[in-house]
């Protein structure tokens, strides 16, 4: 088999791809042409929202964009502790026994940032697909 045979060749289930083909005949495993010796699989966007959804930035890191999704992760970690650590300083400073409704809506303005961030993830990690399947290519 020559060299530039083996380069074509679907590294899912073996078949062939035909010159100028975006996808796989048999499995449909999209790919990209680069000007390398071999394609490159083609990021799903689902995927990348699907995993953003869980945790923000893991559809960046599904995506090749490691440093953005890492600090998206490290933030939103920080994000998701800051109402908890607001409720445990306010109910050691002002020794309330149960949750007014004061401390709840206090509550739900500090997880508004972390809802911000979770909703900017999933778009943003979709967009992060777009920039890694056509790099040549404005994604605004």
């Amino acid at each position: 088999m020559a060299e530039e045979d083996k380069d074509r060749i679907c590294g899912v289930c073996g078949q062939s791809l035909p010159e100028g083909r975006r996808a796989c005949p048999r499995c449909g495993e999209r790919y990209i042409t680069t000007d390398s010796s071999s394609p490159r699989r083609m990021k799903r966007r689902l995927a990348a929202v699907v995993l953003a959804f869980f945790i923000p930035g893991l559809g960046h890191i599904y995506a090749g964009e490691d440093s953005k999704g890492v600090i998206l992760i490290m933030t939103a970690v920080l994000l998701g502790a800051l109402p908890y650590a607001l409720l445990w300083w306010t109910l050691k400073a002002t020794e309330v026994t149960g949750i007014s409704t004061v401390i709840s809506a206090m509550l739900s303005i500090a997880f508004l940032p972390y809802f911000v961030l979770w909703i900017y993830g999933m778009l943003d990690g979709s967009k992060a697909v777009l920039r890694y399947n056509f790099p040549d290519k404005s994604h605004e």
